[in-house]
């Protein structure tokens, strides 16, 4: 059997949104890299882009942790759900 080049069926398209689910644990792994490689970079659209991605990965981690603090209030747990899905 011999290779056969890749060739995909579906246009690149760099905008379009994946849903990913990851550990908190590697959030912060690829927050902490990002975080590095930022400091040493003059690129100011990367860093821009870079920021973007830190905005969305830190709003995902504060969402889940407002909701346990919303049931831990003594708040209805489908009213911190439903708060949770809105804001996403």
């Amino acid at each position: 059997m011999s290779k056969q080049l890749f060739k995909p069926s579906v246009n690149e398209d760099l905008n379009r949104p994946h849903n990913v689910t990851l550990t908190e644990g590697q959030i912060s792994t690829i927050l902490y890299v990002l975080e590095g490689y930022v400091q040493g970079n003059d690129d100011t659209e990367l860093c821009q882009e870079i920021d973007d991605i830190f905005m969305k990965f830190e709003g995902v981690v504060d969402t889940y942790y407002n909701v346990g603090k919303c049931i831990s209030e003594g708040n209805d747990y489908a009213d911190c759900v439903d708060t949770l899905v809105e804001r996403m």
